[in-house]
């Protein structure tokens, strides 16, 4: 009968190299999903109007009918009358960064927080951050949690 109480620590550090290793393989591994799901919210913007918040059209605020001419027919939607915009949001990773971004010339005028006069803000980068920190705390636990 023994008189102390003993652990061994070989197993324990075994269990905690590997926990390492996966989380040094993590960001590398999971990049691309991640970008995927920053990309989905990003979208999301554009589906519901910055969550609501986005200002209507000129037309809409000023109580008016909405104008003739092509631009204007059946249903045109925030950003998204010509689909330019929304279609060139690409997502991209490297090593250190996960990003959506877009090559059309004129999104700056709808994202920059500089004082406007005629372009309202309509940030569609302005994700849902919490909801999106969550789906990629979700995907690290599982890879972190996945079977050796």
């Amino acid at each position: 009968m023994a008189d102390h109480a003993a652990i061994k620590f070989e197993t324990l550090e075994t269990i905690v190299r590997v926990y390492q290793e996966r989380g040094r393989r993590a960001m590398g591994e999971l990049a691309p999903a991640i970008a995927e799901s920053m990309h989905y919210y990003v979208m999301e913007e554009f589906e519901t109007k910055g969550r609501g918040k986005w200002a209507t059209f000129w037309w809409q605020r000023d109580g008016k009918p909405k104008p003739k001419g092509k631009r204007w027919q059946g249903n045109p939607q925030l950003l998204k009358n010509t689909s330019n915009l929304a279609n060139s949001l690409t997502p991209a990773w490297d090593d250190h960064i996960v990003e959506v971004y877009t090559n059309v010339p004129y999104a700056k005028y709808h994202v920059s927080p500089e004082p406007r006069s005629k372009i309202p803000l309509r940030d569609f980068t302005a994700i849902d951050v919490d909801a999106f920190e969550g789906d990629v705390a979700d995907m690290i636990l599982d890879r972190l949690n996945r079977a050796a």
